[in-house]
């Protein structure tokens, strides 16, 4: 029988990237002076600009910052897609929050500049003129979708039943987001000055149907095993994810002494998953995976395990982990 636990929403790349992202506290080379200029940047310009008490937008932003740019400077491998992740969720915090009539997009170089005055981590690259809020939440979208597709199709295919329902909502919002990207970025030539729509054709056009458009995803999955990832990417998302895990399992521990909270921001799915729901993208667990804490494998995989299992508890209570 087919449980819930085999397939969860939380348990997708783009999810799991977001929550790390979504936990403050992260610090790094004057984060906070930084705080405080992206909160004069953001002044009058996003609704409910105060949250959670005395974290704001700022905070967040320059957390989710630290914490990227530590992945990037101390990471084994290059690990590009987490600046990518970057890029979306600090353009859809902006997006979904707006206030001003002021362009988000100024905004949101404002604040790479801002970020970047010490040593560029991620560079921002310019909107194309045509992309409007609304458009960038759809390509967000569509972006997350192309790191969570196999995932998806792997669980779809070993759990039908359940999984079906699970992910509906996910694939229903991104069927229709594919379908305004596509209608924004138009067919042939047309805006292949765009770099988004650009790899968008690549993606869903010219590669003989590797990749499913989300309203095929169901139904493909069902006959058939994903392509082979001839570019690298699920290897390197695969990666990321490792490597996140690291930092914030490096930083939890290292103030277990002084602070209370210190569990990592996210579940990841172990490599001992059952058969069959298994993906690359699924962070197998080695003793490498806490940086910094020399413990045998065994008992580095048995701290991970009481740490994923206490979170999943406390998230369910909707508890936000703060690390200081």
């Amino acid at each position: 029988m087919v449980t819930k636990g085999q397939c969860k929403l939380e348990d997708l790349p783009s999810k799991q990237i977001y929550t790390y992202f979504n936990n403050d506290g992260h610090k790094c080379a004057n984060s906070d002076s930084k705080a405080q200029q992206i909160s004069s940047i953001l002044k009058d310009k996003i609704r409910d600009f105060w949250i959670d008490g005395d974290r704001n937008y700022a905070q967040r932003i320059t957390s989710a910052w630290c914490l990227v740019s530590t992945v990037s400077t101390k990471g084994e491998t290059q690990c590009d897609k987490t600046c990518d992740y970057f890029y979306f969720w600090l353009g859809d915090i902006l997006c979904n929050k707006w206030g001003s009539s002021s362009s988000f997009k100024d905004t949101m170089r404002e604040i790479y500049n801002k970020l970047n005055e010490q040593g560029a981590h991620c560079t921002y690259n310019d909107m194309h003129n045509t992309v409007s809020r609304d458009i960038f939440s759809k390509r967000k979208i569509i972006f997350d979708y192309y790191y969570d597709y196999r995932t998806i199709w792997k669980d779809l295919k070993s759990f039908k039943e359940y999984c079906t329902q699970v992910y509906k909502s996910y694939l229903d919002a991104a069927t229709t987001a594919y379908r305004q990207v596509q209608a924004n970025c138009g067919t042939g030539n047309r805006n292949n000055n765009d770099d988004f729509c650009k790899r968008f054709k690549e993606m869903f056009e010219d590669n003989d149907g590797k990749i499913p458009k989300p309203s095929e995803l169901q139904s493909k999955a069902m006959r058939e095993d994903p392509a082979s990832d001839n570019e690298g990417d699920e290897a390197n998302l695969d990666s990321c994810l490792k490597q996140l895990f690291s930092v914030v399992a490096a930083s939890s521990f290292g103030h277990k002494e002084t602070s209370s909270h210190h569990s990592p921001p996210s579940q990841l799915k172990s490599g001992a998953a059952a058969a069959g729901n298994s993906t690359n993208t699924v962070v197998p667990i080695v003793s490498s995976a806490v940086t910094g804490i020399s413990l045998p494998a065994a008992v580095t995989f048995f701290l991970y395990k009481v740490i994923t299992i206490i979170l999943a508890k406390m998230n369910n209570n909707n508890i936000l982990f703060i690390f200081t």
